[in-house]
């Protein structure tokens, strides 16, 4: 638990607002969500059969010049699930991460707000600065698949 301790002053010295339930909601409702949100990862995964000859990858194969997949139903949805569950934990931290980052760019800039246009709400950097990273870590899960 000390562990915990030293890990949540650090954060508290960037970020002054955020507390431990917070960030363990945080971490526990990203992989919830991406489990719950219909995200079909075989629309992004574009190599997944190739059309030239035999050549076939991630378990499919070329019947008649149809692409069909190997696994079973069960194997895909295990698949699919583990996909959302690791890219929810991911989201989460790199979310939470981001909002660190520009907390931090903040208290170095002593500055209170990163912009006026959104009174009361730390600017409108305040209100993307989790979806910036998150955004180029979805990219990137994304490419990987």
């Amino acid at each position: 638990y000390e562990n915990i301790g030293y890990l949540m002053s650090f954060v508290k010295s960037i970020s002054p607002g955020k507390t431990l339930p917070g960030i363990v909601g945080a971490v526990v409702t990203g992989p919830i969500s991406a489990l719950l949100y219909p995200i079909d990862f075989d629309h992004y995964n574009i190599d997944s059969c190739q059309f030239n000859g035999d050549q076939t990858s991630h378990g499919t194969s070329i019947i008649n010049g149809v692409c069909s997949d190997e696994r079973s139903d069960l194997q895909l949805t295990v698949g699919i699930l583990e996909q959302k569950f690791l890219l929810g934990i991911l989201l989460s931290l790199t979310g939470i991460l981001g909002d660190l980052a520009e907390s931090s760019v903040k208290r170095t800039a002593r500055a209170k707000d990163s912009g006026g246009l959104l009174p009361g709400h730390g600017g409108i950097l305040d209100r993307f600065d989790s979806v910036l990273v998150s955004g180029v870590v979805y990219y990137y899960f994304i490419l990987a698949l």
